[in-house]
C-alpha cells in the first residue's frame, strides 16, 4: 500500500476523511442503515491504519445496528469488519470469526461477500492459489473490486502493465515524502488545503477518474463553510496552486477540477494497483 509502505503526512488522510464524512452524514440522516454502513467503513479504515481498538468499536456498533434492523448483508459485513479488527489482537480468533462469517454468508446466498471474506482468509493464510481462484471468479463476473483486492493482497497475481501512463512534463509532484513540486527548482507546497487538493486530484487521476467534482471538494475541504464561501475558497486555492506549480497544473473540467500537465513520483515509480490500496478496502 503506497502510503503505508512510503509513509507521508497523508498516509491515511483520504480514507479517514471519507469515513468521517460518512459517519457525519449518517448522523444527520438518522438512518440505521446508513449508520451501520458508515461504522463498517470506519472500522475497515481503522483496521487499515492499524488502529485496532477503534476498529473493533466501530464494528461492534455496526453489528448491533445491523442485527437490530434485520439487515443480513450488513450484519455479515460487520462480522467481517469485527474479524479484521481482531487481527491486531489475536490472529487465531480473527481466522475463526472469518470462517464462521464465511459460512453465514454462504447460508444466506451472499456469494460476493463470501468470496471477499475468502480473500481475507487467503491473505491471513498466505494462500495465493486460493486467491487466484477467487480472483478468476470475480473476473468472470466483471466484479473488478474483488479482482483488485486479490491483486493488492498478492502482487504476483497482478499483470505487469501500468494502466495509467505518467504525463510527460517538466513539472513533477513528489508525494513520497514531504509534498513538493520539482521543475527548474524544488518548491515546497505549504498550506494544508493546497496539499490536500493536490492529493485528491492525483488520487483521482491514478484511479482512472477524469475529474473531482466541485461538490466533492466543497465537502472535503470546506465542510463547515456555506457553498458561496466554499466556492470562493476553492477558486482562490486553485489560483494559488497554478501560481506556485504552473498555469496548467490544475485544469478546470465540466463539474470540477483535474490534475493537469504534471507528473508524480507515485506514477513514475510505483505500480498503479498499489496506489489504489485504500480503495481495495471498501
Amino acid at each position: 500500500m503506497l502510503y503505508v509502505e512510503h509513509p507521508t503526512s497523508f498516509s491515511a488522510m483520504l480514507a479517514s476523511n471519507y469515513a468521517q464524512l460518512a459517519l457525519t452524514l449518517s448522523q444527520e440522516l438518522k438512518s440505521t442503515l446508513y449508520s451501520a454502513m458508515a461504522h463498517i467503513t470506519a472500522s475497515r479504515v481503522n483496521h487499515f491504519t492499524h488502529n485496532f481498538t477503534p476498529a473493533l468499536s466501530h464494528a461492534d456498533t455496526a453489528l448491533a445496528e445491523a442485527e437490530s434492523a434485520g439487515l443480513m448483508e450488513l450484519s455479515v459485513k460487520a462480522h467481517m469488519a469485527r474479524a479484521l479488527a481482531l487481527e491486531g489482537v489475536n490472529q487465531q480468533n480473527a481466522l475463526s470469526l472469518l470462517q464462521s462469517t464465511l459460512q453465514k454468508a454462504a447460508q444466506h446466498s451472499l456469494v460476493v461477500e463470501a468470496n471477499k471474506i475468502g480473500l481475507e482468509l487467503d491473505r491471513l493464510n498466505n494462500d495465493v492459489e486460493s486467491a487466484r481462484t477467487r480472483m478468476q471468479w470475480f473476473e468472470e463476473r466483471g466484479l473488478l473490486n474483488g479482482v483488485n483486492i486479490a491483486k493488492c493482497y498478492f502482487p504476483e497475481l497482478a499483470d505487469k502493465k501500468i494502466l495509467v501512463a505518467p504525463v510527460e512534463t517538466n513539472v513533477r509532484l513528489e508525494v513520497l515524502g514531504s509534498l513538493q513540486a520539482r521543475s527548474d527548482k524544488l518548491t515546497s507546497l505549504r498550506g494544508r488545503k493546497r496539499q490536500e487538493l493536490l492529493v485528491f486530484l492525483l488520487e483521482a487521476r491514478i484511479s482512472g477518474r477524469s475529474e473531482v467534482s466541485r461538490l466533492t471538494l466543497f465537502d472535503t475541504l470546506y465542510l463547515d463553510e456555506d457553498e458561496l464561501k466554499a466556492s470562493a475558497g476553492l477558486k482562490n486555492l486553485v489560483h494559488s496552486l497554478r501560481e506556485t506549480v504552473g498555469d496548467n497544473a490544475v485544469t478546470t473540467t465540466n463539474n470540477g477540477y483535474a490534475l493537469g500537465e504534471c507528473s508524480s513520483d507515485a506514477e513514475l515509480f510505483l505500480p498503479q494497483t498499489r496506489f489504489r490500496a485504500v480503495r481495495c478496502l471498501l
